[in-house]
């Protein structure tokens, strides 16, 4: 059985008055077919930070992505979901798959106000500011009248997140989200999410993008057959695999896997109030902030 390690994610060291993690993985495998697609994972992710899941294809990403959510049940291990049951107007867990699911023949006003209709509580007249301001946040204000056929596929991917993001969910998952997009557009995306977490929720995308990775807090980078190969900050899994271009990580997960390693003690990014600190317990790694 391959070496796992538990990986908590979140904004301060935990302590025993923190919070409970809002998911947390117990010796998660999955198979298919015959195939490992995940292998023996220990994940808990506490609130409040946004995470890269990376690696090559056949890496497990989407399949850890939708474990996570509760979509696909492990064939081994087990999940535990602890989110909150009183935030009024739902949004405990949101998912953005690759493909996009929302209507083709609505406008985006149309579809994402219909979707706070059926998401939100509050009175229709207090429901529009909501829908107004996801809008605005997706960069979306102008294409509001526009029939979601006619969108471009970045714009396409806007709307669906949008849609998720009316009840500004606790646990927030989201598969290869900036696929598609121009570097513009992809940065605001990036930036939208991790003001999610700084608002409290914890956010976790897909991504195959060096640049998206280095737009994140934490990286958990996956080996082929869904084993964890590395977490830590970008900096410090460059420092781990000894590159200058996370670019380069790739072939290595899949000639090599490496085993999980905890990143260094005491490992810093920028300043103290919005850097995670790296603080490995055996066998358990801590992500946080102080």
């Amino acid at each position: 059985m391959p070496e796992t390690a538990v990986i908590t994610i979140g904004r301060r060291e935990p302590t025993p008055t923190e919070p409970e993690p809002v998911v947390a993985l117990e010796a998660a495998s999955h198979q298919r077919g015959g195939v490992t697609l995940l292998a023996d994972v220990n994940l808990a992710l506490a609130p409040g930070c946004l995470v890269a899941l990376a690696g090559p294809s056949g890496a497990g990403k989407t399949t850890l992505l939708a474990v996570l959510g509760g979509l696909v049940a492990p064939s081994a291990g087990r999940v535990v979901h602890r989110l909150a049951t009183d935030q009024g107007g739902g949004g405990q867990l949101g998912y953005v798959p690759q493909d996009d699911i929302v209507p083709l023949d609505l406008t985006v006003d149309r579809v994402v106000a219909s979707a706070a209709a059926l998401v939100l509580a509050d009175p229709p007249e207090d429901r529009r500011p909501r829908v107004d301001q996801v809008l605005a946040a997706m960069g979306l204000t102008h294409r509001r009248d526009t029939v979601v056929r006619r969108l471009s596929g970045g714009e396409r991917k806007r709307v669906s997140v949008a849609v998720e993001l009316l009840s500004t969910p606790q646990l927030f998952l989201l598969d290869e989200p900036t696929s598609g997009l121009d570097p513009a557009a992809s940065a605001a995306l990036l930036a939208r999410l991790r003001g999610l977490a700084a608002e409290g929720s914890t956010v976790v995308v897909t991504t195959h993008s060096p640049v998206d990775i280095d737009r994140c807090e934490v990286v958990v980078f996956l080996a082929v057959g869904g084993s964890v190969a590395f977490v830590g900050t970008p900096h410090d899994a460059r420092r781990h695999f000894g590159v200058d271009d996370l670019a380069e990580v790739y072939p290595m997960l899949v000639a090599a896997p490496k085993p999980p390693t905890p990143a260094p003690v005491g490992a810093r990014r920028g300043p103290a109030t919005s850097s995670p600190r790296v603080a490995p317990r055996r066998p358990t790694t801590s992500f946080g902030r102080q």
